[in-house]
């Protein structure tokens, strides 16, 4: 059959005709081009099985403790990092902070997630409670920082909490210097050169037990002042929820909503279900909107 009977044959225009064999053309050349495509060398997938090997695998968990002495130190023996802070540091990072500021300290850690204000990301310069300098890193970890997910780890040696701000130091190479006038800072205020009485520590995953059940207390506490309220704008809550402690907690994680109505629509309009929202909730108009988001302030603080 010759190209003048094909046309006729399939009822095709000469420009449609052409189309076609430029598309046959075209997916012989990406068929002959996966078909050349090497293979993956035993060796790369060696690498790749130990990457994935090393990068997960597991470090032993905090114990209980009711307190212990924790031993003071020489200023001279953490004034600068070495081989022995660095490793200590990053087997104590592993077990009591990447599961919550992750791996490689991005803040993405799983015990985190739920966590409002989120955990540190200490790639980034600023927006740090009590700065990056070692001081006040110091400060961090022997004291905490109220109103977060952030807890005291003054249980914990004095040289393993240096240990640990060396290692998340190492990650980045914009820290400021640590010098000896602010180590001796550190000495003057938590007397770190002294033994003394540590307190009680719990394992991490005990702890990320607690965070979640105290998340789900609260939930279920919105949830039922919401609906014991009696408000108007319960109806409205009601008939655009396919899930209504998933809507609470996608409220919950970020508040941001609570002073910006278009903000407000964004959440309960994106991820439909996954939300908690139903798609009805896009069809809400702004005073539904309006009296919704106001509601809804009052009952989520």
């Amino acid at each position: 059959m010759n190209m003048k009977e094909m046309i006729n044959k399939f009822k095709l225009s000469p420009l449609q005709f052409l189309f076609l064999i430029a598309g046959i053309v075209w997916l012989i050349v990406i068929a002959g081009t996966v078909y050349n495509l090497p293979d993956i060398p035993k060796t790369a997938r060696d690498e790749i099985r130990n990457v994935i090997t090393k990068d997960t695998t597991k470090v032993a968990d905090l114990e209980f403790n009711k307190g212990k002495v924790i031993p003071g130190v020489q200023i001279s023996a953490v004034l600068a990092p070495n081989e022995k802070l660095l490793a200590m540091g990053e087997a104590s990072f592993k077990s009591t902070c990447a599961s919550c500021h992750g791996e490689k300290g991005f803040g993405d850690g799983a015990g985190g997630a739920m966590l409002n204000p989120k955990p540190r990301n200490f790639h980034e310069k600023t927006g740090w409670k009590n700065g990056r300098e070692m001081f006040s890193m110091f400060k961090t970890l022997q004291e905490g920082i109220a109103g977060s997910g952030m807890n005291a780890f003054e249980f914990l040696p004095v040289e393993e909490l240096f240990a640990i701000i060396y290692y998340i130091r190492s990650f980045t190479n914009d820290f400021p210097p640590v010098t000896e006038e602010e180590v001796k800072k550190i000495d003057d205020t938590y007397d770190i050169t002294r033994d003394k009485k540590g307190g009680a520590s719990i394992p991490v995953a005990v702890a990320e037990n607690k965070i979640i059940k105290e998340h789900n207390k609260n939930i279920d506490d919105v949830l039922s002042k919401i609906e014991k309220s009696g408000n108007a704008a319960l109806t409205i809550f009601e008939k655009i929820t396919s899930d209504k402690r998933k809507a609470i907690q996608t409220l919950s994680v970020n508040k941001e909503w609570q002073n910006n109505l278009q903000n407000f629509s964004k959440i309960i309009t994106s991820n439909v279900n996954i939300n908690g929202f139903k798609a009805s909730a896009s069809r809400l108009t702004s005073g539904q909107l309006s009296e919704l988001q106001s509601f809804l302030k009052n009952m989520i603080i």
